[in-house]
């Protein structure tokens, strides 16, 4: 909805409208950061004086909002989105999860790099607000390649501005289509399509040949989860689980996500005394 305010209100003091939208990604860094990117990268090239005042606005405007929520919540949004977030990089896995989602997506990264290149050689190095969006976002993702993050999610934003480019790709070539064989070109077209809609419609069915680990549950899977879900519905007291959703189906509260306290324990962000405490006087027995 930002990137469109900008776009659509660009000559307008309509364009300001695009900061509260901006905002509403406070809990998501990548977007936080890569969409405001993109816009202001956009307008400085334009007129950098309107760019600086929605920079700015948009920067005071997040620091209050952030002060208000560290306040209310006594220093905890500060611990949960920043401090506890603020894991390493590896580059390695980083390369791996981008080498799997361009697998997933092969045709729609290709047609969306395809627009970009043409776009920066006919408008002499000049390019759109989406094409800048997609290299911020590419950027900004590299926020996957810590430990545990999941890869589907932290590319939804890239994928989506890539689907733009794809159809702003196809307008392009619009003119192409009618004056060349236009069924031909179609047919072509709806193939590529189709073959992308296949290879996105990975899971269950080509997922676990794509990642290196198994994701599609067998019959055992699926039959052992449905003990351990009967088993935490039927005890008493307080359960431990790695998987929090056995827990939430169940109506049963979510203690902490053992993964990711293991995590921050490591790192000396959490003092696990009490957890172990619980467990040795068995205040906490079903884990």
């Amino acid at each position: 909805a930002g990137i469109y305010c900008i776009l659509k209100y660009e000559n307008s003091k309509k364009i300001y409208l695009s900061v509260p939208f901006f905002l509403l990604a406070i809990y998501s860094l990548p977007v936080f950061i890569a969409a405001p990117a993109a816009s202001f990268i956009y307008l400085f090239i334009r007129d950098k004086k309107l760019a600086t005042k929605i920079i700015v606005l948009y920067i005071l405007s997040g620091l209050f909002l952030f002060s208000l929520a560290n306040y209310i919540t006594d220093g905890q949004f500060y611990l949960h989105t920043v401090r506890y977030n603020a894991q390493p990089i590896v580059t390695s896995l980083v390369l791996k999860r981008y080498i799997r989602s361009i697998g997933l997506h092969p045709i729609l990264f290709a047609f969306a790099v395809t627009y970009i290149f043409s776009e920066w050689i006919k408008y002499e190095k000049k390019v759109s607000l989406v094409s800048i969006y997609f290299i911020t976002a590419a950027i900004f993702v590299v926020s996957m390649g810590h430990e545990g993050a999941g890869t589907p999610s932290y590319m939804f934003e890239l994928l989506s501005v890539s689907c733009i480019l794809f159809g702003m790709m196809l307008d392009k070539i619009r003119p192409a289509i009618v004056k060349n064989d236009e069924n031909t070109v179609r047919i072509l077209i709806a193939v590529l399509l189709i073959l992308q809609l296949i290879i996105f419609a990975h899971a269950p069915y080509i997922a676990d040949s794509v990642y290196s680990d198994p994701l599609t549950p067998t019959q055992t899977d699926l039959i052992n989860g449905q003990k351990v879900s009967l088993y935490i519905k039927e005890v008493e007291g307080p359960v431990l689980s790695e998987n929090s959703g056995f827990l939430v189906i169940n109506g049963k509260e979510v203690l902490l996500e053992p993964f990711v306290f293991r995590r921050l324990y490591n790192q000396g962000l959490w003092d696990q005394t009490k957890l172990v405490d619980d467990i040795h006087n068995l205040s906490l027995i079903h884990i």
